[in-house]
């Protein structure tokens, strides 16, 4: 008896620590989007979605640039598109909030279809069934730091990230464990 409950346990335990371990970025245990929680999805690809986040969208985000025209003209916001996944692999991209057209013409060119198609052919839960979803962007502009920062490093100072970079080498093949 006493060892059913031991195994029983550590089972539990496993399965607790594997959902907590895979929570999505994006949305919550629901499906709701965490930045707009009127948006969900369908909870049974929450699992996917979280390799999704994992796998694609650093390379989705090394892709992506501000607009030069919002960024001189101090338009930012948070851009909310749906992708969905047909089963033949059809995908459409639809804006569901957008500040200004030129934010989300940046998010649809990072989010190539063709490039889409190739990193999700291998994908088994896309070819299942119909899937959709949302990606929020959020883009800002940051204020302009130079007279502060010379004076407070007494130099010019560069600032940069590895970001960007690092995510280009982030290969999209996904673990098999």
């Amino acid at each position: 008896m006493r060892k059913t409950v031991i195994i029983l346990s550590v089972f539990v335990f496993l399965n607790i620590v594997k959902v907590l371990g895979q929570e999505s970025a994006l949305y919550r245990n629901d499906g709701k989007l965490l930045i707009d929680t009127t948006l969900s999805i369908d909870t049974k690809i929450l699992d996917e979605l979280v390799d999704f986040e994992k796998y694609i969208l650093p390379n989705f985000y090394s892709r992506l640039s501000y607009p030069r025209f919002c960024s001189q003209n101090s338009v930012y916001g948070t851009v909310i598109i749906k992708i969905q996944i047909l089963s033949d692999i059809a995908i459409f991209i639809e804006p569901i909030r957008y500040p200004h057209i030129a934010l989300f013409d940046a998010v649809k060119q990072a989010l190539d279809i063709n490039i889409l198609k190739s990193e999700l052919k291998t994908w088994e839960i896309f070819k299942k069934y119909p899937v959709e979803f949302y990606i929020p962007v959020k883009f800002e502009v940051l204020e302009d730091t130079f007279r502060q920062d010379l004076k407070e490093q007494n130099a010019v100072l560069i600032k940069s990230s590895s970001g960007t970079g690092y995510y280009e080498k982030i290969g999209i093949i996904r673990d098999t464990k």
